[in-house]
């Protein structure tokens, strides 16, 4: 029997995040919501590369790591792209192509691509 795919909303966001968590050491709803919580501290971390404070890009790379470790790459990118500006798509577009991940729409911040690949070169 298939399956009828679950349409991203906010009334089915935490639904649709839920069926996207492969986190087999989760023991609570805490954890997951945790995990979660990771777009927002991206969403902050990328306004601060915005408004040109000083950034920590390795930091926020984690970040993107550490969400995608838990969450299925198509779906994950979805998740995150529905939580976004769409002013910061283009920086998340920007890690995103530099971790070979899916990307949304929105475009991609070559300037800022070019910034995290210097950070990473000589690693």
């Amino acid at each position: 029997m298939m399956q009828t795919p679950i349409r991203l909303t906010e009334k089915t966001f935490k639904m649709f995040a839920m069926k996207a968590y492969d986190n087999p050491y989760c023991l609570s709803e805490h954890e997951f919501d945790e995990d979660l919580k990771k777009i927002r501290t991206i969403k902050k971390m990328i306004s601060h590369e915005e408004s040109d404070d000083s950034s920590n890009i390795r930091l926020l790379v984690n970040y993107f790591i550490s969400f995608y470790n838990v969450f299925d790459h198509g779906d994950g990118t979805k998740i995150m792209f529905f939580k976004l500006k769409p002013h910061h798509k283009p920086y998340a577009n920007a890690v995103l192509t530099f971790l070979s991940l899916p990307i949304g729409d929105g475009g991609i911040n070559e300037e800022f691509y070019d910034q995290i690949e210097d950070e990473y070169s000589g690693v």
